[in-house]
């Protein structure tokens, strides 16, 4: 005998947990508070925790707003080697790890909470965002990447300028060379 999905008092695509009042109203998402600053080669912890009464459904880490691009870190899909979660038997503690730091990881990450749903999983709560700046080492002093790339635009006359960035092995050009005219 087959029987249907049904629970009276709520909508076609809800499930149990999901009714008015339930504990899906009551979760934060507590995630580290930003800016935080990386130099370009380190590892990066993004901290995030969960409390109240979670519904079934997974945790992922979003880079940027947009949860329609895959997940720098999910539960449930394979992720980057570089990102690892730190205690990865936890129910409520979905802190990362983020390796080896690129200037491409410069952005506001997501720890985002999803419940399940008949028709998928779709957003419970997500935390307030954590915006990351890698920064390289320069031979003067340090700068974040956008703001060493904004120093090509004050260089007098015709040259080249080359970004070096120091990862701990050694320096690395970024092949960030610029060649800069300007005139006065």
């Amino acid at each position: 005998v087959c029987v249907p999905w049904l629970w009276p008092g709520l909508p076609g695509d809800s499930l149990p947990w999901e009714a008015e009042g339930a504990a899906a109203q009551k979760l934060e998402v507590l995630q580290s508070q930003g800016p935080v600053s990386v130099s370009v080669g380190q590892t990066l912890t993004l901290n995030c925790m969960l409390r109240g009464d979670p519904v079934p459904g997974g945790v992922r880490w979003h880079k940027g707003s947009d949860r329609q691009q895959p997940p720098i870190y999910s539960q449930k899909q394979p992720f980057p080697r570089r990102v690892i979660r730190v205690i990865p038997e936890s129910n409520t503690d979905f802190t990362i790890r983020i390796t080896d730091i690129r200037p491409e990881d410069a952005g506001t990450y997501f720890c985002v909470k999803y419940r399940l749903r008949v028709t998928g999983e779709s957003e419970q709560a997500s935390g307030a965002g954590t915006e990351v700046s890698p920064f390289c080492k320069l031979g003067w002093g340090t700068a974040s990447i956008p703001d060493a790339f904004s120093l090509v635009g004050k260089i007098s006359g015709h040259c080249a300028w080359f970004l070096i960035c120091w990862r701990g092995r050694g320096f690395e050009g970024s092949e960030a060379t610029q060649e800069a005219s300007v005139t006065e």
